[in-house]
């Protein structure tokens, strides 16, 4: 049996932002997400996330609040949630 101490979750290093935009930084022209015949670069999707969280804090988002999301998956979805993690 597992030592109880094997269960502890521990807090990451970076938010899931933080990590983002390293890879953005790092490989800003590489392929992030592919979806049939679209294909998004780190660049792309770091714009659509910009975006869309100016767009969020515009209509009064601030970190902390709760944000409902009804999307399919798909490349939009991403951009998404890479912007409310942006917001906090």
């Amino acid at each position: 049996m597992a030592d109880s101490s094997d269960a502890i979750i521990r807090k990451p290093d970076e938010t899931i932002w933080q990590h983002f935009s390293r890879l953005v930084a790092g490989q800003p022209d590489e392929t992030a997400v592919v979806d049939g015949e679209r294909r998004w670069t780190y660049r792309d999707l770091a714009q659509q996330s910009a975006s869309i969280a100016r767009a969020f804090l515009s209509l009064g988002v601030r970190r902390g609040d709760h944000v409902a999301v009804l999307l399919k998956n798909c490349p939009e979805w991403i951009a998404l949630h890479l912007a409310i993690t942006q917001i906090g």
